[in-house]
């Protein structure tokens, strides 16, 4: 530790012995403290603080018992400055390197140097002048020795020292106190002693609590303050305009010093706004007196005063000689210019002498016309169902506060030197007159100014533009774009009107021969043509090209991302994500006029899950056999994950409004040959899976009917069948929240031609055993080859059947199946009892064939080459198993029925 107290010595010394020794108190003046209990706060008598550098110095003092040393407080040390900060940061780097883990604390690196004293007089009291010396002795150098001369003597009188005697109301001074002895010499300083403080009125002036205040107060000053004494400085604010006193008396053992009464004036702190005006002749002007309170904020948030006041009168003041170049009324401050030149008008507080105010009146002819024109983002005011030629629509109410904003804020917005103005359908604008001299100084219009504002569509049709507020001087018009076209703005016949009171005092109204004229452009809204309900939402390495509409059909593209570079834009307008998880601004900007834009929000996530759209579906198959039900869309979509990689402060909001949003592009997200679509039932529909060229959808399902067929229902007698079409037509009836429909199967060779469309295992060992009876050996075989045609066309029943046979036998067991299967249906009950159990078995064995089938299926679903062969191969099985289980569940409903052709079927 030594050596580290060693090197920054070292680097200390280096420093002090650039500067040459200095002390910043040669010689000081300091009082006795009197006589009294001594303690930290109370009676410890004057302090001066007294500085020295250059060295590594120690204090000492002569007489001690007279002057004492004392270390200072925190709040009295000198800034560290940046030479030492920065040596002693180097000789720390340097401990570390030399490995020393322990640093030394400030204190310690101090070494015992001590550039700050506190000086303070202990004496209570002297009958003469007493000098001591207090004496700076620099460690490093023996042969360097700072003298400072103190001198204790009696105070001989005191006064109220302050830099102003006027004090504005609600405005805080500082007011201290000065001393002296008998030979006139000033007090070096008087912290530490207790005076007691005179006001005179205090309904004009008070004092503030020192330690309520936010003054900034040495901590002696501050501890006599929160003891209850007053010290050497106090706080003053004024509360009413008038006049009074202050004074303040220092006790010394039993003798007291009273300063002299100083005379302090508080007044109202007036401004008159403008201050500085140019404007024409034949001018009236307003002037508004403010009264400011306190030390900040705007003049625009200080209400005027309302005139007239009582004490508050109004003049003129010519320069030059001058006085006839305004007219001021006395009490409102209203100004009239009646000829060039420049003038002043003073706005006098009569209740305080010389409270006044002013503002300079330069009276020149303009000699330059112009407008400006910008937006305005408010809502619509209300129509008054008045109209202005020149303009399309009504003019509206509820603009004049907007009218008093634009006349306060600084020009802004498109001039009318520009060639071309261009406007945004729907949009407000507000348009602000501007006149000018000579010398381009910006003139004040006058009240009395009146202007014709008009606009003229270019195709001679009606005015593209709705005049919707105009002020009375003309200085500011308010309109709206209406129509798309173009057309002219054009101010003119400008009038300074002159009235009865101008008359009787020799004024006549002035034409001002100015003009200003701009042609607009009145464009649409340029916006993106999708439905934009949140921001762009895109995977990771996907585009989406934006669509845009308005405007002039040029458009400005540009995104800032976050992280730098994870989203780009193209010129025309395709936003390009990449592989990082990120956020983004996107901003669109027609090129000609760059306020006519929008942005959009662009956020780059991954996929969490698929939607499928709409989750109900409803197919509607044909009312006839011979027409051909259409295919129905179902579009997938793609949701983002639930947003936990975002920061947690945002976590909670930006998963709430990732799970309402879709991916705007998601084609790429799953590859044509990965996306498998599945049905549950495969009697009522079918799928196949193909792009889409949607917004917002990564594939697209087409649904349709595989067998146009409507699915049936047999029911045991016509009440039960009755009872549920009632059901059905009160929609009591749902499936997965959906009302069904339904309607009577109808009787008759159409709906016999439906049932004969396929066959089962029935139906072939029925005709075989026919076969036999009478037959020929072609029946079973035409039964089949008729089968396999009717999969691929659907031809009359007729023709079907004449085809069947290879013979005379084989027509006649076609013939025989379809004559004999009514007669089927009442047989006895022993051959339907036998039949039934035949055909529990056949299909037993298929549904293990199927189970064994759907094993197979799933354990080769991977393998791209063959899935083709497989897929046709199961269509045709599975077509041939549902036809065998539709009619199995017919003849166990026809053996229920006893052979009755009289049961309801829906």
């Amino acid at each position: 530790m030594g050596q580290f107290h060693a090197v920054l010595g070292l680097f200390l010394a280096l420093i002090e012995a650039v500067a040459e020794p200095k002390i910043s108190v040669v010689t000081a003046l300091l009082p006795p403290r009197g006589p009294g209990r001594v303690n930290d706060t109370l009676g410890a008598g004057a302090r001066l603080r007294v500085e020295a550098s250059g060295g590594c110095f120690r204090w000492v003092s002569q007489r001690p018992d007279l002057v004492v040393v004392e270390e200072p407080l925190q709040e009295e040390l000198p800034p560290r400055r940046a030479a030492e900060k920065a040596a002693e940061a180097a000789c720390q780097e340097a401990c570390l390197h030399a490995g020393w883990q322990q640093l030394p604390d400030e204190s310690q690196a101090d070494d015992g140097c001590q550039p700050v004293a506190i000086i303070r007089s202990l004496a209570e009291s002297v009958s003469a002048v007493e000098k001591v010396l207090v004496l700076a002795q620099d460690i490093t150098s023996p042969g360097v020795e700072l003298r400072c001369e103190v001198y204790i003597a009696n105070i001989d009188r005191i006064e109220v020292e302050t830099s102003v005697r006027r004090i504005n109301v609600d405005q805080v001074e500082t007011l201290g106190i000065k001393a002296y002895d008998k030979q006139g010499n000033v007090f070096s300083s008087l912290e530490g002693l207790q005076f007691r403080w005179r006001l005179g009125d205090a309904s004009v002036l008070r004092s503030p609590r020192l330690v309520d205040s936010a003054f900034k107060l040495s901590p002696v000053r501050r501890a006599l303050a929160e003891a209850g004494a007053q010290p050497d400085t106090v706080l003053l604010q004024g509360v009413a305009t008038g006049r009074t006193t202050v004074g303040a008396n220092l006790t010394i053992g039993k003798k007291v010093i009273a300063s002299p009464e100083v005379h302090l004036t508080v007044l109202e702190n007036i401004v008159v706004l403008p201050s500085l005006i140019y404007t024409p002749p034949i001018a009236h002007l307003q002037l508004h007196l403010k009264i400011l309170r306190g030390t900040g904020g705007p003049l625009e948030d200080f209400p005027p005063v309302q005139l007239p006041v009582p004490h508050f009168r109004w003049h003129a003041q010519g320069m030059k000689g001058n006085d006839t170049v305004l007219y001021v009324q006395p009490e409102m401050g209203r100004v009239v210019t009646q000829k060039l030149g420049t003038s002043r008008v003073l706005a006098v507080d009569s209740r305080i002498e010389n409270n006044t105010a002013a503002s300079v009146i330069y009276v020149t002819n303009p000699v330059t016309l112009r407008f400006w024109t910008r937006p305005l983002w408010r809502d619509p005011g209300i129509s008054i169902m008045r109209q202005t030629p020149g303009w399309r629509g009504s003019m509206e109410s509820g603009w004049e506060d907007e009218e008093l904003h634009l006349l306060r804020t600084p020009t802004i917005g498109t001039s009318s030197d520009e060639p071309t103005l261009q406007l945004v359908q729907g949009r407000t604008y507000a348009l602000k007159l501007e006149l000018r001299d000579k010398d381009s100084n910006l003139m004040q219009i006058p009240l009395n100014l009146r202007a014709r504002a008009h606009c003229q569509a270019a195709n001679a049709s009606d005015a593209n533009l709705q005049l919707l507020h105009k002020a009375s001087n003309s200085a500011v018009v308010i309109f709206r774009a209406v129509e798309l076209g173009e057309g002219h703005i054009t101010i003119e016949n400008l009038t300074l009107e002159a009235d009865k009171d101008d008359q009787d005092r020799g004024l006549k109204s002035t034409s001002l021969k100015l003009l200003a004229k701009q042609a607009f452009h009145v464009a649409p809204q340029l916006e993106p043509m999708v439905d934009v309900s949140g921001p762009m939402l895109l995977p990771r390495w996907h585009s989406y090209l934006l669509p845009v509409r308005g405007g002039s059909g040029r458009q400005v593209f540009a995104v800032h991302s976050q992280p730098d570079g994870a989203i780009t834009v193209t010129p025309d307008g395709r936003v390009q994500a990449f592989g990082q998880l990120s956020s983004g601004e996107l901003r669109v900007h027609d090129v000609r006029n760059p306020q006519n834009n929008f942005t959009l929000r662009v956020l780059v996530r991954r996929a969490g899950r698929l939607v499928l759209q709409p989750r109900y579906l409803q197919i509607r198959l044909p009312e006839k056999p011979t027409e051909k039900d259409e295919d129905r869309p179902v579009l997938v979509r793609a949701r983002p994950e639930d947003g936990t990689d975002d920061a947690a402060e945002v976590c909670e909001a930006m998963c709430r409004l990732l799970r309402n949003l879709t991916f705007w592009n998601c084609t790429n997200l799953f590859a044509s040959d990965r996306m498998v679509a599945e049905v549950s039932n495969g009697t009522v529909a079918s799928v196949r899976t193909g792009p889409s060229s949607d917004f917002a959808t990564c594939n697209l399902i087409r649904v349709g009917d595989p067998i146009q067929h409507i699915p049936w229902v047999r029911f045991v007698n016509a009440s039960g069948a009755r009872q549920a079409m009632d059901a059905i037509d009160r929609q009591e009836v749902l499936i997965d929240g959906v009302a069904i429909k339904a309607r009577w199967k109808p009787r008759g060779k159409d709906n016999l031609a439906d049932e004969r469309k396929g066959y089962t295992s029935r139906d072939i060992f029925m005709a075989e055993r026919d076969r036999k009876g009478g037959g020929g050996g072609g029946g079973s075989r035409a039964l089949l080859n008729e089968k396999r045609r009717s999969r691929s066309r659907s031809r009359s029943n007729g023709r079907r059947n004449a085809r069947g046979g290879g013979g005379g036998g084989g027509g006649g067991g076609s013939r025989s199946l379809m004559d004999d299967r009514p007669r089927d249906r009442d047989r006895g009950y022993d051959d339907r009892r036998r039949d039934e159990r035949y055909d529990d078995r056949r299909r037993d064995d298929r549904y293990d064939d199927r189970g064994r089938y759907d094993d197979r299926r799933y354990d080769d679903r991977g393998r791209h080459d063959d899935r083709g062969r497989y897929e046709d191969r199961r269509g045709d099985d599975r077509r041939d198993d549902k036809y065998d289980d539709r009619h199995d569940d017919r003849r166990r409903a026809d053996s229920r029925d006893g052979g009755s052709r009289r049961s309801g079927r829906l």
